[in-house]
């Protein structure tokens, strides 16, 4: 939520809704397709407070971000397993600067800065975890 505005991923339909705190429904934007105004199960979503928007695209292993009406400012993400890349991002949270990435395909939690750059990560990609390990 931002300034009394919800922000809803309609995964199935490939868009995000936008609605008042109310329930009115304000606008959508985007489609089901792989451009940066496109999406393939956009799932996660988080806003950083000052606007913008940072949302999961599942299927496309991207992290796209808006501002809140919607336009395109950039994407990061390719599929893979090293830093940085994703694997069915999925869910997204923000806090103090940073993005917090789950991802499905790769069982850790990344952290990019706002602009997109890698930072850390927690936990591990699936190939390297053994049974018993915790990371």
């Amino acid at each position: 939520m931002y300034k009394r505005q919800v922000y809803v991923t309609d995964t199935a339909n490939n868009k995000i809704v936008v609605y008042l705190k109310s329930g009115k429904y304000v606008r959508e934007f985007g489609r089901y397709g792989e451009l940066d105004t496109e999406f393939n199960q956009p799932v996660g979503i988080a806003t950083d407070g000052n606007g913008l928007i940072y949302i999961a695209d599942s299927q496309n292993d991207k992290i796209k971000k808006f501002t809140r009406d919607g336009t395109f400012i950039q994407s990061w993400g390719v599929r893979g397993s090293l830093p940085g890349q994703l694997i069915t991002p999925f869910g997204l949270s923000y806090s103090g600067g940073k993005l917090y990435v789950a991802e499905l395909g790769n069982h850790r939690i990344q952290i990019f800065k706002s602009n997109g750059r890698f930072d850390s990560a927690y936990g591990a990609p699936a190939q390297n975890l053994h049974r018993g390990d915790i990371r």
